[in-house]
């Protein structure tokens, strides 16, 4: 392959590396190796699942591309054979599926490094704690939760006055029915 067609697929791979980079919640580098094909398979399936991304990638190409994206803090972490969880969506849902693999294969030789979340460097025991946040839809459904309890609370309370007076009204029309049922029946024997 000629100098410039290498060049430039390596021009094209920084590039592509900056914009998951940038685009990225969390970034998490990992040391794979051990890994057998399958289980590097099973791995990426979970993390897709999770709205996240997980490629091998060389070092020198990813340092560029995370200067690229201004988050140099990554650049640490980049020593030794490395493979970059992409988080795109929920930062939680990405650390607690690797978390998660980690868990279910016990004897996993997958290595958390460490990453960035937004733009601030995070160790591997960081990333365990944010494992244990709630993921993004639980908290959305937390705050609404919190949000709609009130309102119904209030509805409830402006609602009551309004239930019994109608139900003031409903007893003082069968009142009325009843007294005028009873007068037809006695005005219609005499």
């Amino acid at each position: 392959m000629p100098k410039a067609e290498v060049r430039a697929q390596k021009e094209q791979t920084v590039s592509d590396l900056a914009d998951k980079i940038s685009r990225s919640q969390l970034v998490i580098v990992t040391d794979y190796r051990g890994l057998t094909v399958a289980e590097m398979s099973a791995l990426r399936g979970r993390l897709r699942q999770a709205g996240a991304e997980y490629q091998v990638a060389k070092n020198t190409l990813t340092r560029f591309a995370a200067q690229q994206a201004g988050r140099t803090g990554l650049v640490e972490d980049l020593a030794g054979p490395s493979a970059i969880a992409f988080g795109f969506e929920d930062a939680s849902a990405l650390a607690k599926s690797l978390q998660e693999y980690l868990r279910a294969a016990r004897t996993s030789p997958l290595v958390v490094k460490g990453g960035i979340l937004g733009d601030r460097r995070v160790t591997a025991d960081e990333i365990g704690r944010i494992a244990e946040l709630p993921t993004r839809e639980v908290v959305l459904g937390q705050t609404l939760g919190n949000v709609v309890a009130p309102l119904t609370s209030f509805l409830g309370i402006i609602n009551a006055p309004l239930q019994n007076l109608l139900g003031i009204i409903d007893a003082r029309i069968r009142q009325l029915e009843e007294a005028g049922s009873t007068q037809e029946g006695s005005g219609n024997g005499e």
